[in-house]
């Protein structure tokens, strides 16, 4: 007995010097903290009772890059220890580093009870210019980081600024894997350094897939150079690991002699560039932050116009079987009918519906209308619920009640969209289980454009992959989409999951998909979403 209690006087004292030398805390599986020491408060400013039962991300620093946080989780999920430096945030928005260690702990199952985060204050030590300069660094290509930059654009009177996108990156990384995505990064920074090398600039890499080129130069010349390396660069393939992969890239410009909007500025023109499908664009005044916020405000007003007078409808888009060529399905689309009668894409509201919490009155009213419409066809119907969906239980319940002992159930299909991260999964796999037990099937939209990877296909239980558009729309001449397709067919098949193709616009795209089994498809070749159901379209006859 007397042992008993020594042991547990000299783990005391230990838990007692951790306590006073480091930041400590502890969480749940699901990452809640259930424990945070003195040291925690004193150093993020926030109390324990502000701190217990919160997430890690209440001091999250928005510098700490997300593929961070992804790396952490994956590490420690399979009972490893993370270990690395991190830049936090305290309450009032300073910022401090810390040297930290996350252990999983495991109890007689193996199961992971909690997780352990131990921390030490490297805030100070950092301040050594030598540390700081590995900071300055991206570990992965060597190039200066974005701290680096945003550092130069403060010191500079002049600069001109390239940011520049590496497009469908994410695609990559979720089909050849994270060292083939970091190999190809280290190979395009060789290269544009090697390209660039007697032109007079700085080059970076900015997490996850943009690269940064400043100068003192115009702008135009910058253009030109930046302009003709894309061009060279996806010119011809990058072979890795027996892999030839094709790069393209979109770039924003900016020019100003404004320290806090230079940044911002070419990020503005490079989504702009994005959504207008142009290859470079030049930040104007014309693109400027003031106009896109008076345009929010203005769609605010015509979704609250469009709800309440009525004019929310639900189009619905043919989906042919590419060995019948006959439509068997149809995706309800949402809509907007503006006063003068004119069709309104959600490209221009979707966004601003769910910044203004507008989004959950779409969804109901959309479904409202399909159910109605095919509940007395023998066509399968889709509807599109996203994670705002997911969470919001009104909606969930309306669905619930309405499919549960509805025969109309087994002719719904549910679209799961894959690009948006889902925060509470068990409880999405969940309510997936209630809508398959009322004869649902499931389709995750926008395959090859997110997060996730196939594991989050499996644990859906999913009956229809729909690929993403931005893979089919150049599938006929981007050797990179083709092999994205080809593997994500071939996996389909293998577990006897359905494959529906996006954005089938021509007869070359259609033929190209039958090329490679895709089952169905879905796009202005076959159909533009209408209103009504009926197929008149020449192409079905």
């Amino acid at each position: 007995m007397n042992e008993l209690n020594a042991t547990k006087q000299l783990l005391e004292q230990y838990k007692n010097a951790v306590d006073i030398s480091m930041i400590v805390s502890k969480t749940d599986p699901k990452g809640k903290i259930t424990y945070a020491n003195e040291q925690f408060s004193k150093v993020s400013k926030y109390s324990k009772k502000e701190l217990i039962g919160k997430h890690h991300n209440i001091i999250r620093h928005p510098d700490t890059p997300q593929e961070t946080f992804k790396d952490i989780w994956t590490t420690i999920k399979n009972k490893q220890i993370w270990k690395g430096i991190i830049k936090n945030r305290t309450k009032y928005g300073n910022f401090y580093y810390v040297d930290t260690t996350i252990i999983p702990i495991l109890d007689e199952n193996n199961n992971i009870v909690e997780y352990i985060g131990l921390r030490n204050d490297i805030t100070k030590v950092l301040e050594n210019e030598k540390i700081l300069e590995k900071v300055r660094l991206d570990d992965i290509t060597n190039l200066k980081s974005r701290t680096a930059l945003l550092e130069d654009i403060e010191k500079s009177d002049k600069l001109n600024l390239a940011l520049i996108d590496i497009k469908s990156f994410k695609h990559i990384n979720d089909f050849y894997g994270h060292k083939v995505g970091d190999n190809l990064l280290k190979i395009i920074a060789k290269e544009l350094k090697k390209y660039l090398e007697n032109f007079d600039c700085k080059i970076y890499r900015i997490p996850i897939d943009i690269f940064a080129v400043t100068t003192t130069t115009d702008i135009l010349v910058l253009q030109k150079h930046v302009d003709d390396f894309i061009a060279f660069i996806g010119s011809r393939p990058i072979n890795i690991a027996d892999s030839h992969i094709y790069v393209n890239a979109i770039v924003g410009f900016s020019s100003t002699k404004d320290h806090d909007t230079i940044y911002q500025s070419a990020d503005i023109a490079l989504q702009y560039a994005k959504t207008h499908n142009n290859k470079s664009q030049i930040y104007t005044n014309e693109l400027n932050l003031q106009k896109e916020i008076q345009n929010n405000l203005l769609w605010t007003q015509r979704l609250n116009e469009a709800i309440y007078g009525e004019n929310v409808k639900a189009f619905y888009q043919p989906i042919i079987n590419n060995k019948t060529m006959k439509c068997e399905k149809f995706e309800a689309l949402v809509r907007l009918i503006d006063e003068n009668g004119n069709i309104i894409s959600p490209f221009y509201f979707l966004d601003i519906s769910k910044q203004t919490k507008l989004y959950a009155y779409l969804t109901k009213i959309v479904l409202a209308h399909t159910l109605e419409k095919f509940k007395d066809t023998n066509y399968e119907f889709s509807i599109n619920l996203s994670v705002e969906d997911f969470e919001n239980e009104t909606t969930l319940k309306m669905l619930l009640s309405t499919l549960e002992n509805n025969p109309i159930a087994k002719k719904t299909v549910i679209e799961i969209t894959e690009s948006e991260e889902i925060k509470n999964f068990n409880q999405v796999v969940s309510v997936v289980n209630k809508f398959k037990s009322f004869g649902c099937q499931i389709a995750i939209d926008d395959f090859g454009s997110g997060y996730s990877n196939f594991s989050y296909l499996m644990q859906l239980q999913a009956d229809y992959i729909k690929i993403d558009g931005s893979l089919i729309e150049n599938i006929v001449t981007d050797q990179s989409s083709q092999s994205i397709v080809k593997a994500i067919v071939s996996f389909a098949k293998e577990m006897n999951i359905k494959t529906i193709a996006e954005y089938v616009s021509s007869e070359e795209i259609f033929y190209k998909i039958k090329e490679f089994g895709i089952d169905y498809s879905q796009g202005f070749y076959f159909g533009i979403p209408k209103q009504s159901i009926d197929l008149n379209n020449k192409l079905l006859n």
